[in-house]
């Protein structure tokens, strides 16, 4: 989520460049392992609450960079780059 927080936070200072964007998708693919790792090396599975105030945060701030990567990507003929 603090990852999502820092990709809101550059999209609002304008369009991101390569190497946020790399650095960025690092990130999350490490969080991803990480998260991966500690399932893995488990043994014993809990089901853990979650709070209904960082899912909405989360979603939130993935549907702030769909936006941003929206309006950033639209040309001036009304379609997108890809």
């Amino acid at each position: 989520s603090n990852i999502l927080k820092e990709i809101v936070h550059s999209l609002n200072q304008g369009p991101i460049n390569p190497q946020q964007r790399y650095d960025f998708m690092a990130a999350l693919g490490n969080a991803a392992s990480e998260y991966r790792s500690v399932i893995y090396q488990a043994t014993d599975l809990e089901q853990a609450p979650f709070k209904y105030a960082e899912i909405d945060s989360l979603l939130e701030n993935a549907v702030q960079i769909f936006d941003g990567t929206l309006t950033n990507n639209r040309r001036r003929d009304r379609l997108y780059h890809t």
